[in-house]
């Protein structure tokens, strides 16, 4: 067997753009690539199981890296501020998405969280400004406060039948968004307040009236 590794601290004393990590790495530890703004592109094995909290924060001009297949976790604000990653395809086998992890990347256009995430934390997609759709959300059972909020271009969201919790403002700001699949499925516990304050081209008519009665102050 081979060397396992855990990347920490990484260190670009030649000012690569492109890096690729060694075969054998387990884990991208925590702020192991913060504040990197000269990486354009980074090439993971598939050996890595987790990217760890800030993994890749501030890496202002990234903007491709491959999520791999054994993949299971991306920590909090793993790629926040990342502005220039424009597509992430996460893989079945990521279960957790953490915080903030996404926030602030203003040229993401497309998401696919591959259907087994069951929790979008707070701020995961703040100001994606660019993000037209996202794919996988039927496994949603919970959506954190603002965890869309501001993301300008998204004109639909779908959730499933497991969804039961959507915390305060998590669509506001979302001009362009015309409808959102919520399935009154028996299992909502919480439709937080203001939902969809600032979504000026929303269609209130796609929700089950009887979450609009349950709920009023989400539709605020």
């Amino acid at each position: 067997m081979g060397f396992l590794y855990t990347i920490e601290g990484f260190e670009n004393d030649d000012g690569l753009a492109e890096v690729a990590l060694p075969a054998g790495t387990l884990f991208v530890g925590p702020k192991a690539f913060d504040d990197h703004p000269e990486i354009v592109s980074i090439a993971c094995p598939d050996d890595v199981l987790s990217f760890e909290d800030d993994a890749f924060s501030r890496c202002f001009n990234l903007e491709a890296i491959n999520f791999p297949t054994h993949l299971g976790h991306v920590g909090a604000r793993a790629f926040q501020h990342c502005c220039k990653l424009r597509r992430v395809s996460l893989p079945p086998a990521v279960s957790e998405v953490g915080a903030y992890a996404f926030n602030g990347c203003e040229a993401l256009e497309q998401v696919d969280l591959g259907g087994h995430v069951a929790r979008v934390e707070e701020l995961t997609f703040g100001r994606c400004v660019s993000l037209a759709k996202v794919n996988g959300l039927g496994g949603v059972a919970f959506v954190g406060r603002r965890a869309f909020s501001a993301c300008a271009q998204l004109k639909e969201l779908s959730f499933g039948v497991e969804l039961a919790f959507i915390g305060d403002e998590a669509f506001i700001g979302c001009r362009a968004l015309e409808r959102i699949c919520i399935p009154d499925s028996g299992r909502i516990e919480h439709l937080g307040r203001r939902l969809f304050a600032g979504c000026e081209n929303f269609d209130l008519s796609c929700i089950p009236p009887s979450l609009v009665d349950r709920f009023p102050e989400a539709f605020e």
